[in-house]
């Protein structure tokens, strides 16, 4: 029960930590687009991502893959550019298809494993071995409670600005999104010249 506690509580911290905001960020993009009432197409992407985030931890601890950080950091960083590049150029008034549902899935899903290439070494040198299971539990509740925390706190927020304060939800995403964009294209750069 410690094990689970401790690893809830390092899931918990790791979306939560301020010197790394891919998570907070990459949320952030997330949940903009979403009115209150599509709580539950919210709620299916942030553990489409937790699923990927966790599946990335469980093949860095098992060592199939290799870490190459500078690729990694990369691939965070343009996930969080392209998200908020979607929101910026969407027509928020077009029809969502099943396909285009099934495709932000899988791209959830994927940007999930490339966030949970980032911590995979760090994971795989404090996991005792025979404790993975316990560990990846803890760990994917604690990371999956705040991502929702996050979440909510952003369609809250939102309906706040566009319902309450009557802003444009155009502009609302439109503004909030940019102002992302401009940090997560810093990030981008800071990984293109890490790689150097």
């Amino acid at each position: 029960m410690e094990l689970l506690e401790f690893y809830f509580k390092l899931g918990f911290n790791h979306v939560l930590d301020f010197n790394a905001l891919d998570h907070i960020l990459f949320f952030v993009l997330l949940a903009l687009p979403f009115a209150l009432k599509q709580w539950r197409n919210l709620l299916v992407l942030v553990t489409l991502f937790t699923i990927g985030h966790t599946v990335s931890l469980l093949f860095a601890y098992l060592g199939w893959i290799n870490q190459f950080r500078g690729w990694i950091e990369l691939l965070i960083s343009l996930s969080i550019v392209s998200l908020a590049a979607k929101n910026i150029f969407t027509d928020r008034k077009e029809k969502i298809t099943p396909f285009k549902k099934k495709f932000y899935w899988m791209v959830t899903l994927f940007f999930g494993l490339v966030h949970g290439l980032g911590f995979g070494g760090y994971y795989r040198q404090i996991t005792p071995q025979g404790e993975v299971f316990s560990s990846l539990l803890g760990f994917a509740l604690g990371i999956e409670v705040v991502q929702i925390l996050v979440v909510g706190a952003v369609i809250l927020l939102n309906y706040l600005i566009i319902q309450v304060f009557r802003v444009s939800e155009f502009f609302w995403v439109l503004l909030s999104s940019a102002l992302i964009l401009v940090a997560a294209s810093q990030m981008l750069i800071r990984s293109i010249l890490g790689l150097n």
